[in-house]
């Protein structure tokens, strides 16, 4: 049986496609996007714009006789169920990574599959890899699906096993390896954790490789004094990239769409970075 994954939206979604992809050859499923009897389709749902695409993908795949099975975000959507009753089945994010939750596919659960856990060893297709750290949003950004579709509760992962899909990768030959998230700098938050992407880097500093590890996107509320000193002081372990995400540089707007910040706060923590890291992109 070969089947073939087409991924939408951010980072975690890319990230996730891999461990499905990974779960599913273990279960002895040839992964083949240009010529697959079924297609999975791991969507984003954060914009009328992204719906519609999905939306033509579907009606392109089964005008060429190919059965499609949808997960990710808009599989939780209750505002997409007409998109979704297009396609032949739904799974959810919680039976995602399970090979049995795919129907028509005839995966055979085996010790392999079972080996291989949730642990990402490869990353199809690029030359840096994702580990996705944390899930779920609380903020409710009044324009926002994301906790609605991804959960509003906090869950981490233990800093050991990102130590050890850290290992994992490093050892396949990725020098850059992105720490990405739902929430990224709401990393440990749910265990009473300050500062928990810098306690992170920290204990991932302990991974013994020629590379470099890079923070995906963060609010500026996360992008503390401390994280901002970790950075400076890492050496270049860590990338001197910080990805800051602003709605508006109006601040009535920003108060409108329920951002934790105004734009005055947000120019101080570019200050505060350009002070600490010169050459800071």
């Amino acid at each position: 049986m070969n089947a073939g994954i087409i991924t939408y939206g951010c980072k975690v979604n890319s990230y996730e496609t891999n461990l499905i992809r990974q779960r599913l050859e273990a279960a002895g499923i040839t992964i083949n996007e240009g010529s697959a009897d079924v297609y999975i389709i791991n969507s984003c749902t954060v914009t009328g714009k992204i719906d519609s695409e999905i939306s033509a993908r579907i009606r392109s795949l089964k005008k060429k006789g190919k059965k499609v099975i949808i997960t990710g975000c808009m599989a939780q959507s209750p505002e997409a169920g007409e998109i979704l009753r297009q396609a032949d089945a739904v799974v959810l994010n919680a039976d995602k990574f399970d090979p049995m939750a795919y129907p028509g596919l005839n995966c055979a659960v085996s010790e392999k599959a079972e080996d291989n856990g949730l642990i990402l060893r490869g990353f199809e297709g690029r030359s840096r890899a994702f580990i996705k750290v944390e899930d779920g949003c609380d903020r409710y950004c009044s324009y926002c699906r994301v906790p609605y579709v991804r959960g509003d509760k906090i869950k981490s992962r233990p800093a050991e096993e990102i130590i050890m899909e850290a290992e994992a990768l490093a050892g396949a030959g990725y020098s850059e390896i992105v720490l990405t998230g739902v929430n990224l700098g709401l990393y440990g938050s749910e265990r009473g954790e300050k500062e928990g992407p810098v306690k992170l880097l920290e204990k991932l500093s302990d991974v013994r490789w020629g590379g470099r590890f890079r923070l995906s996107s963060i609010g500026p509320r996360e992008t503390t004094d401390a994280l901002i000193e970790f950075v400076a002081s890492s050496g270049g372990r860590v990338c001197p990239h910080f990805h800051m995400s602003l709605q508006s540089g109006d601040s009535r707007v920003l108060e409108r769409m329920n951002r934790n910040y105004d734009a005055g706060f947000f120019e101080g923590r570019i200050s505060r970075i350009e002070a600490a890291i010169t050459l800071a992109g």
